[in-house]
């Protein structure tokens, strides 16, 4: 599960019954529960300026000399082929420093169902938060289904994933590979038949006594040069690009949710699941805490992290107010914080 911060702008939605008056609160949560309501987020505000406010947020935050430390910075890559009959099948690698050059550590196969899922199967806790002051959160809860027997996979997919190889830059602060100009580090064979590539480049920020983490991800995206303009080239080449796009993602999440996730999913279809369970496998309760209160105080620390959005900087919240409507496990929902 993720939680992602910035601005949301829906982009299918149901008006109003009363379009000069706008919203009434109970109507906007109905809108936002439908099945076709889309929307997405966006980072709100320049990446640089966001570092900038971290940096200076040195009570909500474990920094060294106002930057994350550098062992909290990652790369990985993405590889994504051709869709067929619906799906994606795309080879996830991830990197790491060492020696003065990148070292792969970790692969893995991942197929995604490019159909919108129904109503009925939406995630277990989907919740859209609004606040006028201060970014917007969504929280995401993804399944990520790996291929368990990725040796039915084509030839060509398994010999993108023997011979990828990534190279440093000699710039390669933790910094500077999140705000830099795209400069691409993938290296694939020529004769790579692939859909396109996408580069992640996260720094880590870790949030003083508790277990989260606000990440920031930097994602170039590659599209392969047409067939003729690789023509001339020899078996030692590599694959060339088009100039990339990029954009960015902002995420918190805790350090343990991942397991915890999977122990849920374990409990879904059991007698003794209830959403309590689930609040409190991902929540940690603290001294009487219920699980609900420790879903309340991860809302607050959320949401004083998203005060980095606004000019002015974090403005701690000591306490939530309760929410105007009830948690829903199945549905998205709004929590009006103001």
């Amino acid at each position: 599960m993720r939680v992602t911060l910035g601005s949301f702008s829906l982009e299918q939605y149901r008006l109003p019954k009363h379009p000069q008056n706008g919203y009434a609160v109970d109507e906007f949560d109905e809108m936002l529960s439908q099945p076709l309501t889309r929307g997405h987020m966006t980072p709100g505000i320049p990446l640089s300026q966001l570092v900038n406010q971290i940096g200076q947020a040195t009570d909500m935050f474990v920094l060294e000399n106002g930057e994350s430390p550098a062992a909290t910075a990652r790369r990985s890559v993405k590889v994504e082929f051709a869709p067929k009959d619906k799906k994606l099948i795309h080879l996830e690698v991830d990197f790491q420093s060492s020696g003065g050059h990148y070292e792969k550590v970790n692969s893995r196969w991942v197929e995604t169902d490019l159909g919108r899922p129904q109503a009925e199967h939406r995630p277990l806790l989907q919740a859209v938060i609004l606040n006028p002051e201060r970014a917007d959160l969504e929280f995401k809860v993804q399944e990520k289904p790996i291929l368990p027997r990725p040796g039915q996979l084509d030839q060509h997919m398994r010999d993108v994933q023997a011979y990828i190889r990534f190279r440093s830059s000699e710039n390669d602060a933790v910094d500077s590979s999140i705000l830099a100009p795209a400069r691409r580090h993938t290296m694939l064979p020529i004769d790579a038949k692939i859909w396109r590539l996408l580069e992640k480049s996260t720094v880590q920020y870790q949030i003083r006594d508790t277990d989260y983490v606000l990440e920031i991800a930097r994602y170039d995206v590659y599209y392969p040069k047409p067939n003729r303009a690789r023509q001339a080239a020899d078996s030692t080449s590599y694959l060339e690009f088009k100039f990339p796009t990029s954009f960015s993602e902002t995420v918190l999440y805790g350090q343990s949710w991942d397991e915890a996730m999977k122990a849920a999913g374990k409990l879904q279809d059991t007698e003794s699941f209830d959403l309590n369970s689930a609040l409190g496998a991902l929540f940690k309760p603290e001294s009487r805490e219920t699980p609900r209160d420790a879903f309340e105080r991860f809302i607050m620390i959320a949401t004083n992290v998203a005060g980095l959005w606004t000019p002015a900087g974090s403005r701690p919240m000591e306490s939530i107010p309760q929410p105007t409507t009830s948690l829903s496990a199945n549905e998205g929902i709004l929590i009006d914080l103001d």
